[in-house]
Protein backbone atom coordinates (compact mmCIF):
# COMPACT_ATOMS: atom_id res chain seq x y z
CA UNK A 1 0.00 0.00 0.00
CA UNK A 2 2.78 2.43 0.91
CA UNK A 3 4.67 1.77 -2.32
CA UNK A 4 1.44 2.20 -4.28
CA UNK A 5 0.86 5.64 -2.73
CA UNK A 6 4.43 6.74 -3.48
CA UNK A 7 4.03 5.53 -7.07
CA UNK A 8 0.70 7.37 -7.29
CA UNK A 9 2.41 10.58 -6.18
CA UNK A 10 5.00 10.13 -8.93
CA UNK A 11 2.23 9.62 -11.50
CA UNK A 12 0.36 12.70 -10.29
CA UNK A 13 3.59 14.65 -10.75
CA UNK A 14 3.80 13.26 -14.27
CA UNK A 15 0.55 14.93 -15.35
CA UNK A 16 1.93 17.13 -18.18
CA UNK A 17 0.15 20.42 -17.52
CA UNK A 18 2.50 22.61 -19.57
CA UNK A 19 2.69 20.09 -22.40
CA UNK A 20 -1.09 19.81 -22.76
CA UNK A 21 -1.81 23.52 -22.32
CA UNK A 22 0.78 24.41 -24.97
CA UNK A 23 -0.60 21.78 -27.35
CA UNK A 24 -4.06 23.32 -27.02
CA UNK A 25 -2.96 26.96 -27.09
CA UNK A 26 -0.67 26.57 -30.12
CA UNK A 27 -2.65 23.92 -32.03
CA UNK A 28 -0.11 21.18 -31.63
CA UNK A 29 3.33 22.63 -30.83
CA UNK A 30 5.62 20.55 -28.59
CA UNK A 31 6.92 22.73 -25.76
CA UNK A 32 9.87 20.38 -25.26
CA UNK A 33 11.29 21.57 -28.58
CA UNK A 34 10.74 25.27 -27.94
CA UNK A 35 12.19 27.90 -25.63
CA UNK A 36 14.06 26.36 -22.72
CA UNK A 37 12.44 22.99 -23.38
CA UNK A 38 11.14 22.93 -19.81
CA UNK A 39 7.54 22.05 -18.98
CA UNK A 40 6.72 25.00 -16.77
CA UNK A 41 4.79 28.25 -16.53
CA UNK A 42 7.60 30.53 -17.75
CA UNK A 43 8.25 28.49 -20.87
CA UNK A 44 4.52 28.24 -21.62
CA UNK A 45 4.36 32.04 -21.53
CA UNK A 46 7.43 32.35 -23.77
CA UNK A 47 6.14 29.81 -26.29
CA UNK A 48 2.43 30.68 -26.41
CA UNK A 49 2.63 34.42 -25.57
CA UNK A 50 -0.62 33.79 -23.71
CA UNK A 51 -1.04 34.86 -20.09
CA UNK A 52 -4.20 32.74 -19.66
CA UNK A 53 -2.27 29.67 -20.82
CA UNK A 54 0.56 30.43 -18.38
CA UNK A 55 -1.86 31.01 -15.48
CA UNK A 56 -3.68 27.77 -16.33
CA UNK A 57 -0.38 25.88 -16.26
CA UNK A 58 0.61 27.48 -12.95
CA UNK A 59 -2.69 26.59 -11.29
CA UNK A 60 -2.65 23.02 -12.58
CA UNK A 61 0.89 22.51 -11.30
CA UNK A 62 -0.01 23.96 -7.89
CA UNK A 63 -3.02 21.62 -7.76
CA UNK A 64 -0.68 18.72 -8.50
CA UNK A 65 1.29 19.71 -5.41
CA UNK A 66 -1.89 19.79 -3.33
CA UNK A 67 -2.81 16.30 -4.54
CA UNK A 68 0.69 15.02 -3.77
CA UNK A 69 0.53 16.45 -0.23
CA UNK A 70 -2.87 14.78 0.26
CA UNK A 71 -1.42 11.43 -0.83
CA UNK A 72 1.50 11.87 1.57
CA UNK A 73 -0.88 12.74 4.42
CA UNK A 74 -2.65 9.40 3.95
CA UNK A 75 0.53 7.64 5.15
CA UNK A 76 0.70 9.48 8.47
CA UNK A 77 0.41 7.03 11.34
CA UNK A 78 0.23 3.98 9.07
CA UNK A 79 3.78 3.86 7.66
CA UNK A 80 7.29 4.63 8.91
CA UNK A 81 7.76 8.37 9.38
CA UNK A 82 10.09 8.79 6.40
CA UNK A 83 7.55 7.53 3.83
CA UNK A 84 5.34 10.65 3.72
CA UNK A 85 8.48 12.66 2.93
CA UNK A 86 9.42 10.17 0.20
CA UNK A 87 5.93 10.59 -1.25
CA UNK A 88 6.44 14.35 -1.53
CA UNK A 89 9.81 13.84 -3.17
CA UNK A 90 8.37 11.28 -5.61
CA UNK A 91 5.71 13.77 -6.70
CA UNK A 92 8.25 16.47 -7.59
CA UNK A 93 10.42 13.82 -9.22
CA UNK A 94 7.50 12.92 -11.48
CA UNK A 95 7.04 16.55 -12.45
CA UNK A 96 10.73 17.10 -13.19
CA UNK A 97 11.40 13.71 -14.82
CA UNK A 98 8.25 12.56 -16.57
CA UNK A 99 8.57 8.93 -17.64
CA UNK A 100 5.85 9.43 -20.27
CA UNK A 101 7.71 12.34 -21.90
CA UNK A 102 11.15 10.72 -22.04
CA UNK A 103 12.03 12.11 -18.62
CA UNK A 104 11.64 15.73 -19.63
CA UNK A 105 9.82 17.98 -17.18
CA UNK A 106 9.61 21.26 -15.34
CA UNK A 107 11.56 22.94 -12.55
CA UNK A 108 9.32 21.87 -9.68
CA UNK A 109 8.66 25.32 -8.23
CA UNK A 110 4.87 25.50 -8.73
CA UNK A 111 4.40 21.92 -7.55
CA UNK A 112 6.46 22.74 -4.45
CA UNK A 113 4.21 25.72 -3.75
CA UNK A 114 1.19 23.42 -3.77
CA UNK A 115 2.92 20.94 -1.49
CA UNK A 116 4.16 23.42 1.11
CA UNK A 117 0.96 25.45 1.06
CA UNK A 118 -0.67 22.30 2.40
CA UNK A 119 2.07 21.32 4.83
CA UNK A 120 3.60 24.53 6.09
CA UNK A 121 4.00 27.95 4.43
CA UNK A 122 7.39 28.67 6.02
CA UNK A 123 9.47 27.26 3.10
CA UNK A 124 7.46 29.41 0.67
CA UNK A 125 7.88 32.55 2.79
CA UNK A 126 11.63 32.04 3.20
CA UNK A 127 12.03 31.27 -0.50
CA UNK A 128 10.27 34.52 -1.45
CA UNK A 129 12.39 36.54 0.99
CA UNK A 130 15.61 35.01 -0.35
CA UNK A 131 14.42 35.58 -3.91
CA UNK A 132 13.72 39.24 -3.16
CA UNK A 133 17.17 39.74 -1.65
CA UNK A 134 18.81 38.06 -4.65
CA UNK A 135 16.72 40.03 -7.14
CA UNK A 136 17.79 43.28 -5.52
CA UNK A 137 21.43 42.40 -6.25
CA UNK A 138 21.27 40.31 -9.44
CA UNK A 139 18.81 40.78 -12.32
CA UNK A 140 18.93 37.21 -13.56
CA UNK A 141 15.80 35.12 -13.01
CA UNK A 142 17.54 31.74 -13.12
CA UNK A 143 20.21 32.84 -10.67
CA UNK A 144 17.55 34.35 -8.40
CA UNK A 145 15.64 31.06 -8.32
CA UNK A 146 18.78 29.00 -7.71
CA UNK A 147 19.89 31.28 -4.87
CA UNK A 148 16.43 31.33 -3.29
CA UNK A 149 16.17 27.52 -3.40
CA UNK A 150 19.62 27.00 -1.89
CA UNK A 151 19.41 29.75 0.74
CA UNK A 152 15.88 28.88 1.88
CA UNK A 153 16.84 25.22 2.32
CA UNK A 154 19.76 26.25 4.54
CA UNK A 155 17.55 28.61 6.55
CA UNK A 156 14.92 25.91 7.01
CA UNK A 157 17.55 23.57 8.43
CA UNK A 158 18.72 26.26 10.84
CA UNK A 159 15.34 27.66 11.90
CA UNK A 160 12.80 24.87 11.71
CA UNK A 161 11.58 23.38 14.96
CA UNK A 162 8.51 21.30 15.70
CA UNK A 163 6.73 24.56 16.60
CA UNK A 164 6.66 25.40 12.87
CA UNK A 165 4.60 22.30 12.02
CA UNK A 166 1.41 24.24 11.38
CA UNK A 167 -1.41 22.30 9.75
CA UNK A 168 -2.58 24.37 6.79
CA UNK A 169 -4.90 22.85 4.20
CA UNK A 170 -4.50 19.27 5.36
CA UNK A 171 -3.81 17.78 8.76
CA UNK A 172 -0.14 17.17 8.04
CA UNK A 173 2.36 17.11 10.88
CA UNK A 174 5.66 15.37 10.18
CA UNK A 175 8.63 14.89 12.49
CA UNK A 176 11.22 17.60 11.96
CA UNK A 177 13.84 15.37 10.32
CA UNK A 178 11.42 13.88 7.79
CA UNK A 179 10.12 17.24 6.65
CA UNK A 180 13.62 18.69 6.50
CA UNK A 181 14.63 15.84 4.20
CA UNK A 182 11.69 16.62 1.92
CA UNK A 183 12.49 20.35 1.84
CA UNK A 184 16.19 19.88 1.16
CA UNK A 185 15.76 17.19 -1.52
CA UNK A 186 12.96 19.06 -3.32
CA UNK A 187 14.97 22.30 -3.33
CA UNK A 188 17.98 20.37 -4.61
CA UNK A 189 15.90 19.02 -7.48
CA UNK A 190 14.81 22.56 -8.34
CA UNK A 191 18.44 23.71 -8.38
CA UNK A 192 19.53 20.77 -10.54
CA UNK A 193 16.75 21.55 -13.03
CA UNK A 194 18.18 25.06 -13.47
CA UNK A 195 21.75 23.85 -13.80
CA UNK A 196 20.80 21.46 -16.59
CA UNK A 197 20.46 23.03 -20.02
CA UNK A 198 17.57 20.76 -21.02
Amino acid sequence: MTILIILSAYLVGCFPSAYLVTKIATHGKDIRRLGTGKLGTANVLDVTHSKPAAVCTLLLDILKGVAIAWLASSLLGVAPKIFPALTLIAGVLGHNYNVFLRFSGGRGLAVSVGIFACINPLPIILWLVCWGVSRFRVKNLDMNNIFASAASAVLICLLWTDDFNIACLVDFVLPRISLLIAVVVINAMVIISYLKKR
